[in-house]
């Protein structure tokens, strides 16, 4: 699988334990709402990748919707704008 450097555009809260981050990748695959990507967290101590479901996809713009439940969506949550991500 490739990994695909990405950049976050936004993340905005929903409610109270939600997020949506929505990602510019360059050189997307095609893909469609509802289905998965792994998306790395940019943090040394978590190693694992997150699956999150697609939202939605227009060409290089992809946004995830996801609960804030541990450490690597908190993480995933607290992102910025211009920072980068990897997503597979």
């Amino acid at each position: 699988m490739k990994d695909y450097k990405s950049t976050v555009i936004s993340v905005s809260k929903i409610g109270t334990d939600g997020v949506e981050i929505t990602l510019q990748i360059p050189d997307a695959p095609e893909v469609l709402g509802g289905q998965f990507a792994m998306l790395k967290v940019p943090r040394a101590d978590l190693i694992l990748r997150r699956a999150l479901g697609i939202a939605t996809a227009e060409g290089e713009v992809m946004s995830f919707i996801c609960q804030i439940k541990g450490e690597g969506t908190i993480a995933l949550s607290l992102l910025n704008a211009g920072e980068d991500v990897y997503v597979t």
